[in-house]
């Protein structure tokens, strides 16, 4: 981006875009040059049709040539009436070709709307879409042209004046009739100028248009991407609200550019969070323009998080000027309200007062904007064009009129334009002002809340009251809402009621729609509903276990057990209350589906009568072994099984914990090749996330050498998400796979989780089996079977009727061995590595930040006190594990054995914190005390998540001893349950536990 253009001169309440000569080509002389210049790149794309710039030309010159017919003059008005796409393009074009100005329609407003909006034209012709049904044109005599897709000849355009208008856009009807909003030649050249020297966007890149046709926002994205050779890509417009199909457009085409209103970008950043393999879809966009309505803070800084790359520019502007006139590319110092921004080259802007005065600095007024962007006014409306387009009074502004935009503003201290609110949002209750903007606004402030609307509505008593609708991604509660709001509004501001909504109803071009809040209100269908629930007495008891587990005594049936810090590993707290007070079994995957006690309840009458879950599950798991044993098939031949040391291992999860060591151990063995298999958008994207991990891990990233080959690709999808050659040639080339690829996460169901860690599996199997089969290593988990098991041999594989009751994480592994185990019977050589606590490395003493043993220790560590725990477990450093994992790999690769790899000395907490207490004092307190330590600190410093994420996890102290004692009933220690001969059997040197202080204990500070 040009830095000139990015800082305005400032005149004390004044605000000054950079002045900068235009063009002498008008837009259409641009997009014509381009024709000539390019005539066989493709300018358009929609669906499967594909136009190239000549082909737009000659289809745009037909029209033209029609227009020409009829002594179409300057300024006069030609009305598109079509559903957008490839016709609507053309229609401009050949409007703009032959001098005249466009007005798009839409051929889905209501009948009575498209004869008010004609009726107020009275135009000399209209063109509209050939399959377009004309008779509510006739009676008023207008001539009708249909717009031509194809032409035979090209036609130059005619030259215009700057002054001259180039379109007319209605504004909404919504608050009365509506005004065709009239804009000039120079204000679209000088947008387009503006945004050509401040995006780097080249010839050939794509745009995507995501705005509805008639809307002014959708112009820059048709028409500045033709002036400069680039692509435009419209969606079927019956898709513009669908976020998926969005993604998959923008994907598919590798769109750099588009536009979004915030309440769609809202959903959109829910999508990318509640499917992180969404946001590869967007790996190709650069810029993100936004406007049209206030933009939340908190969506951006998600979205920020998920694509940092990524520049999002909010967008000023209102319909009287040439689709805006102000930019402010957000930034990390933009924390709690985003800017306007600057003026854009040629324009201004001017804060006023009631009496249209410049206020000072910091002082809030109504926003007047000035300068090339400035419309002509509106079409027939000469008394609503004086009073909204007056006379200028400031000498600083070389313009003869300004616009009063109704937006309420102010200049900051950064010199920047500030959005405040609507002066035409005020209404009166009980005799009190209230600008229903600053409600909105200071509601957008609260952490958590994602859309907030504010509307009076009149109660049958006759009397006037506030109501307001939220939208919240942490379940912020209306009372905790409302709370916020009455510590930063005069208490006439703050609604009487709250309602919660899980999205806003919307408009169809995506701004909120308030006849539908008004009508949800009347009918009681938000917020306070009654509970669906068709068992009350059931609901209620399950709310008191929420209100217990979770701590909170207003917790109610719509409460969201997740919403309000529930977390995967504390989920066995709520999970074990509902099974000892219903006398019935509940899994944790029944509660990520059903987690606030309504739903709760609903899902257990509907088991009860209906199939029951475990069934559902085992459903799920059949169709899993179905589809490996037709890969798998019969019996291999006994050459598949020749002890041949690997010299090239196939690796998965190389970024994890425990895979990120065992990649370093195969570094020191003799093994050539390793090809790690990374979820990356490139070669180069799949090496750097290769070094972040081992940094992350303490571990050199220069020990990253040419011996590491990385494949981007995706684990879950078919092939890898690899072309079926690549696939096959990666397996050929391939002595081994070692298969350490998992999403582990014990919160997510057996269906969330079947992807990555099952069907990956069987890809693993498929891979295997490319050609001659080469041996699977996977790395497994102890967990597969129940804590009350005891395993009398390695040999010993976990039942499917056991493990369909573990989480959807352990049901998963379990699924995966079963599935392997299936494919040794078969003849390849499958060894399974059934890992115990993976503890802190012996070299460099990098932890697990997501295993809770971990977690108790750094924060006891970090707040220098500890309490008792009775807990018991295998202290089996990751990076012995990894040697372990190594040595069978290289010396045993045919084995096709299970390993329970675990140190059998355990080590109680108990013991451990009292070795730290010789190398480091820690003062022991009670459970008490010392869940009110962890509180105090994980508050203290929040940005230390691993804090934030063990008090989550923790019991409280209200529960007693009971509930402690469930929390610990989760672990297990190995050696008492579990058969090992791994260590003889791979040379296993572990150290004592007590050595393993010494590694763990670092300087931290409370």
């Amino acid at each position: 981006m040009d830095p000139d253009v990015l800082q305005p001169k400032r005149f004390v309440s004044v605000l000054a875009g950079p002045k900068i000569e235009l063009p002498n080509k008008t837009v259409i002389e641009q997009i014509v040059g381009q024709m000539n210049a390019s005539p066989e790149q493709i300018a358009l794309v929609h669906g499967t049709t594909r136009y190239s710039y000549r082909e737009l030309a000659l289809a745009a010159s037909a029209t033209a040539q029609q227009l020409r017919t009829r002594q179409i003059e300057p300024n006069h008005l030609v009305p598109i009436l079509c559903g957008g796409g490839v016709p609507l393009v053309i229609a401009i074009l050949g409007t703009m070709l032959a001098g005249a100005a466009f007005v798009p329609l839409d051929i889905k407003w209501p009948e009575q709307r498209l004869q008010a909006v004609l009726t107020n034209l009275s135009p000399h012709v209209v063109l509209f879409e050939r399959s377009l049904d004309t008779s509510l044109l006739e009676p008023k005599g207008v001539a009708c042209f249909p717009i031509s897709l194809c032409g035979v000849s090209e036609s130059e355009p005619v030259v215009r004046n700057g002054e001259d208008i180039c379109y007319g856009v209605f504004t909404s009807g919504s608050t009365g009739t509506p005004k065709c909003c009239l804009n000039t030649q120079r204000g679209l050249l000088n947008r387009f100028s503006y945004m050509s020297r401040y995006f780097d966007l080249r010839p050939g890149e794509t745009v995507l248009q995501n705005s509805h046709h008639v809307f002014d926002s959708s112009l820059w994205q048709l028409l500045w991407p033709l002036s400069i050779g680039a692509t435009v890509v419209i969606p079927d417009r019956c898709g513009i609200l669908d976020v998926h199909a969005t993604l998959r457009e923008i994907a598919e085409h590798k769109v750099v550019m588009t536009d979004f209103v915030p309440s769609i970008l809202s959903i959109l950043v829910r999508a990318l969070e509640a499917r992180s393999s969404l946001v590869e879809l967007l790996s190709s966009l650069r810029f993100l323009l936004v406007g049209g309505e206030e933009i939340n803070p908190s969506t951006i800084r998600k979205l920020k998080r998920l694509l940092p790359s990524l520049s999002v520019i909010n967008t000023y502007g209102p319909t009287e000027c040439a689709i805006g006139m102000a930019f402010h590319e957000i930034c990390k110092t933009d924390e709690s309200k985003i800017p306007l921004g600057s003026p854009i080259a040629n324009t201004y802007a001017v804060i006023l007062d009631e009496r249209n005065r410049a206020v000072p600095v910091g002082t809030v007024g109504q926003i007047a904007i000035s300068g090339d962007c400035l419309g002509a006014g509106y079409f027939d409306e000469p008394q609503q064009t004086e009073a909204a387009f007056i006379l200028n009074p400031f000498h600083e502004i070389p313009y003869p009129r300004l616009y009063l935009t109704g937006d309420l503003g102010h200049v900051g201290a950064d010199g920047l334009l500030h959005f405040n609110g609507r002066n035409d949002s005020q209404i009166k209750l009980g005799g009190v002002r209230i600008e229903l903007g600053e409600v909105s606004s200071m509601a957008l402030s609260v952490p958590g809340i994602t859309d907030f609307v504010a509307l009076p509505h009149t109660l049958p008593n006759g009397s006037a009251t506030l109501i307001g609708f939220a939208c919240s991604d942490s379940r912020v509660s209306p009372k905790a809402l409302k709370t916020e709001l009455e510590r930063y509004l005069p208490k006439g501001s703050v609604p009487s009621r709250i309602y919660l909504l899980d999205q806003m109803p919307l408009t169809p071009n995506g701004k909120v729609d308030r006849g539908v809040l008004m009508a949800l209100l009347g009918s009681c269908a938000c917020g306070t509903a009654q509970s669906s629930s068709k068992d009350a007495v059931l609901e209620t008891t399950l709310t008191r276990i929420w209100r217990a587990e979770l701590g909170l005594p207003d917790a109610d049936a719509q409460t969201n057990y997740f919403d309000e810090g529930g977390d995967s590993l504390s989920a066995v707290n709520i999970i074990l209350g509902i099974s000892e007070a219903l006398g019935r079994a509940v899994t944790v995957d029944m509660l990520m589906r059903a987690p606030t006690p309504s739903m709760m309840a609903e899902m257990l009458i509907r088991s009860s009568a209906d199939e029951p879950e475990i069934e559902r599950l085992r459903a799920l798991v059949n169709d899993d072994l179905e589809r490996a044993w037709s890969i798998i098939g019969g019996p291999r031949p006994s050459k598949a099984i020749e002890q041949l040391r690997p010299r090239t291992v196939f690796m998965t999860g190389a970024t994890g914990y425990v895979g990120v060591h065992a990649l370093d151990a195969l570094l020191d063995s003799p093994i050539e090749r390793i090809i790690c298999l990374i979820r990356a958008s490139c070669q180069a994207d799949g090496r750097d996330r290769l070094k972040s991990a081992f940094a992350q891990n303490r571990i050199h990233p220069d020990r990253i050498n040419e011996r590491i080959s990385v494949v981007p690709g995706t684990l879950g999808k078919r092939y890898f998400g690899l072309p079926l050659k690549q696939f096959r040639d990666l397996a050929r080339s391939s002595d081994l796979v070692l298969h350490a690829g998992a999403e582990v996460n014990l919160a997510k169901p057996y269906a969330e989780l079947r992807p990555i860690n099952v069907q990956g599996t069987i890809d693993v199997i498929e891979f295997s089996s490319a050609g001659d089969p080469i041996p699977i290593h996977f790395l497994s988990t102890l967990s597969v079977f129940r804590p009350t098991s005891f395993v009398t041999s390695e040999a010993q594989t976990p039942p499917l009727t056991d493990a369909l009751e573990l989480s959807g994480y352990e049901c998963t592994k379990a699924a995966a061995e079963t599935i392997l185990l299936e494919a040794r019977n078969a003849g390849i050589p499958v060894s399974v590595f059934r890992i115990g606590e993976a503890m802190p490395s012996v070299k460099t003493a990098a932890i697990n930040p997501k295993s809770i043993i971990h977690q108790i220790i750094g924060a006891s560590i970090r707040m220098n006190v500890y309490t008792r725990l009775p807990v018991a477990v295998d202290f089996s450093p990751v990076d012995v594990l990894a040697k372990a994992i190594s040595k069978a790999l290289t010396e045993s690769p045919n084995a096709a054995r299970n390993y329970h790899v675990f140190n059998r000395r355990a080590l109680n907490l108990q013991d451990f914190f009292a070795a730290v207490n010789e190398r480091r004092p820690l003062k022991e307190v009670d459970y008490a005390s010392f869940h009110a330590k962890l509180k105090s600190v994980s508050e203290e410093f929040p940005c230390v998540r691993e804090l934030r994420g063990l008090l989550a996890q923790l019991p409280l102290p209200a529960w007693g001893d009971e509930g402690v004692d469930r929390f610990l009933g989760r672990f297990r220690e190995p050696g008492l349950l579990y058969h090992e001969t791994a260590t003889a059997a791979l040379g296993i040197d572990w150290p004592e536990p007590h050595e393993l202080v010494r590694h763990i204990v670092t300087p931290a500070s409370p």
